[in-house]
């Protein structure tokens, strides 16, 4: 496990399938699983062609419109970061005591970790788009 860069990885997730539980499981069930992922993949490309091609046919007929906002939860996002100890109660930023005596690197480290989550959980939302 030395030679992985958990820093460059997408997520938690995808070390922890493919170091730890990954190994742990027997071959067959690995090649199976695989070949169920690609016999669904191919089942749905296939049914993904015909429903465009019948979209496309019956958009011609008739367009519909519609118009949906996905809105983050601000007050949940405002209890974390007070739980975090990033801001005080009135939600003014104060000083985390926590890393004031940590390494540079680690204090940028435990914000990016902050900031990842933040984009990975609230990128699709309306009111959370990054400009």
């Amino acid at each position: 496990m030395q030679d992985v860069n958990a820093k460059t990885a997408a997520s938690e997730e995808v070390l922890l399938a493919k170091y730890i539980a990954e190994p742990a499981l027997p071959q067959e069930l690995r090649d199976s699983y695989y070949e169920f992922q690609q016999r669904a993949n191919e089942y749905i490309s296939s049914e993904t062609t015909s429903t465009l091609a019948l979209l496309s046919s019956a958009s011609s007929q008739f367009t519909l419109a519609s118009v949906m906002e996905i809105i983050a939860p601000i007050n949940n996002i405002k209890k974390c970061f007070h739980s975090y100890g990033l801001t005080n109660g009135e939600g003014y930023a104060r000083t985390c005591h926590l890393l004031i005596l940590q390494d540079d690197n680690l204090n940028i480290d435990w914000f990016l970790g902050i900031v990842r989550r933040w984009l990975r959980w609230y990128k699709e939302c309306d009111n959370h788009a990054i400009k």
